[in-house]
């Protein structure tokens, strides 16, 4: 993973109002979580978006990833997005959350996962990968798919 996160964020300019809203979006419908577990979700959506950077030598569209269902399957109907209480504190508290882990400060961002999954649920592609952390029941990997 990149080494200097907080200045490659920086200078990619991820922490923009619109990517902070749509990912505190997102992590609107995980509300029966905890702040850890939204953390490491950010987290790994914001390394996702690096990783696919060094593959493919250019920006991802950040916007796609950060609606993309097999991520957040709540984006499948946008009309619910558009129905949230962005004045509600849970909403609040997800958009402090998109805000830290976009600007590269997020506590959790030593750890370089980019895959997550339910630990009972396990995929054949995590069979034999050791997971990086479990929070909530739920395993973090620095594989992708």
């Amino acid at each position: 993973m990149i080494e200097d996160r907080e200045k490659f964020i920086k200078k990619l300019k991820l922490d923009s109002n619109i990517n902070n809203f749509i990912l505190a979006k997102s992590l609107f419908s995980l509300q029966n979580f905890s702040k850890n577990f939204l953390e490491m979700v950010a987290n790994s959506v914001l390394n996702r978006i690096l990783y696919e950077m060094e593959l493919n030598e250019k920006m991802s569209e950040v916007v796609k990833v950060f609606t993309s269902v097999r991520l957040f399957p709540s984006w499948k109907n946008f009309k619910n997005m558009d129905l949230i209480d962005v004045n509600s504190e849970f909403f609040k508290s997800c958009l402090s959350i998109a805000k830290t882990a976009l600007s590269g400060k997020l506590k959790n961002s030593k750890f370089d996962t980019i895959e997550f999954c339910k630990v009972d649920k396990i995929p054949f592609w995590a069979v034999n990968v050791k997971p990086c952390c479990v929070i909530d029941d739920y395993a973090f990997y620095d594989v992708c798919l």
